[in-house]
C-alpha cells in the first residue's frame, strides 16, 4: 500500500505542477496579447499625431504662400511693372509706418498673417527654411538692388 500511496502522491504532485504551468502559460499569453495591442494603439496614435502635424504644416505653408504672393504681386502690378521705383519706395515707407491707406493696410494684414503662420510653423517644427525672408524684406531688397544699380528698368 505504501507504493500505491507513493504513486498517487507522485501523480498528485505532477498534476499540481502541470496546473501551475498551465496557469502560467495562459497568463503569459494573456499579458503578451495586451502588450501587443497597446503597442499597436501607440503606433496608430503616433501616426495620427504625425498626420495632424503634417496637415497643420501644410496649412501654415499654404497661408504663408498666399500672403507672400499677394504682397509681391501687389508691388509688382502697382510699381515694378510700370518701372516706378520711387513709388515703390514711398509705398514701402507707408507700409512700414502703418499708414491708413488701403494699399498699406492690406499689405500689413498680409504681412501680419505671414508672420503669424511662420511662428506657428516654427513652433510645430515644420520645414520652413525657404520662408526665412519675409515678403516685405524681399520687396525692400529688390528696391535697394534696383536703387543701388541706378536702374530705371526693372526685370523680374
Amino acid at each position: 500500500m505504501n507504493s500505491m500511496n507513493c504513486v498517487n502522491l507522485l501523480k498528485y504532485i505532477i498534476l499540481n505542477i502541470l496546473k501551475k504551468l498551465f496557469i502560467l502559460i495562459v497568463c503569459l499569453f494573456a499579458f503578451s496579447g495586451c502588450l501587443i495591442k497597446n503597442d499597436k494603439l501607440s503606433v496608430s496614435k503616433d501616426n495620427v499625431a504625425l498626420q495632424k502635424k503634417q496637415n497643420d504644416c501644410d496649412k501654415y505653408v499654404k497661408t504663408m504662400n498666399y500672403a507672400s504672393s499677394y504682397i509681391l504681386e501687389e508691388f509688382e502690378n502697382a510699381y515694378f511693372k510700370v518701372k516706378d521705383i520711387q513709388g515703390a519706395k514711398a509705398q514701402l515707407f507707408l507700409v512700414q509706418n502703418q499708414s491708413k491707406s488701403i494699399f498699406a493696410q492690406n499689405i500689413n494684414k498680409a504681412e501680419k498673417s505671414y508672420n503669424a503662420q511662420y511662428k506657428l510653423a516654427k513652433v510645430n517644427q515644420c520645414v520652413i527654411s525657404q520662408y526665412k525672408i519675409s515678403p516685405l524684406q524681399k520687396i525692400k531688397k529688390r528696391i535697394n538692388a534696383l536703387d543701388n544699380n541706378n536702374e530705371n528698368i526693372i526685370d523680374k
